[in-house]
């Protein structure tokens, strides 16, 4: 099976067709489009077929990121959403686990997601490209949506944006409500704004 020389950082491909580099590039910027029409399974050439998770593995050969997206979990500042209620909720729902590459819990600690070069599930339309990274929150008490990060929330989330931004300073830093075509409140304020100095 013949793999171009930057496969070296992708996992064992767990399929055994023979894809030069060429159709590599191809395959990757062909995700959006596939993403857009909600398609479970693809047919690339019309005679071999990859289901979406096989195709992202394709894709995270190639990943660029250029976007980092802010969500919150829209849950009540009075209520836990812990780490392992958020692992629960998206490993009934996707299925390649936690949808976030990051989770924020209200007393500050970072919690590991998706690694960072495997596509997420976070934003629809703009995964192919994108960090997504989640704080516990996003609700009051009664239930309206309102930015409840803690100090500790926002000291934790400031100092991961500025570590990627390193690896990635082109990526453009916005609420998933900033993002064309979305119309929610997460993550209930303005990335864009707040972290427009880093």
């Amino acid at each position: 099976m013949f793999l171009p020389s930057f496969a070296v950082t992708c996992r064992v491909l767990p399929y055994s067709a023979v894809i030069g580099s060429s159709r590599m590039l191809y395959l990757c910027k062909r995700l959006t489009i596939y993403e857009e029409r909600g398609l479970e399974t693809i047919n690339l050439d019309h005679h071999r077929h990859f289901n979406r998770y096989q195709f992202n593995l394709i894709c995270t050969i190639m990943r660029k990121i250029n976007l980092i997206v802010i969500h919150c979990s829209a849950t009540r500042s009075n209520q836990c959403f812990t780490y392992e209620m958020l692992k629960k909720c998206h490993e009934a729902r996707f299925p390649g686990g936690i949808g976030y590459h990051y989770y924020i819990t209200r007393d500050g600690q970072l919690w590991p997601g998706r690694p960072e070069e495997v596509v997420g599930a976070h934003a629809r339309h703009y995964n192919a490209h994108s960090i997504g990274i989640c704080y516990e929150g996003g609700l009051d008490e009664h239930g309206r949506s309102a930015d409840t990060r803690t100090p500790a929330q926002k000291a934790a989330m400031f100092a991961l944006l500025k570590s990627l931004k390193v690896d990635y300073p082109d990526a453009m830093i916005l609420g998933h409500c900033e993002l064309p075509g979305v119309h929610k409140a997460c993550p209930c304020f303005l990335p864009s704004k707040e972290y427009a100095d880093i």
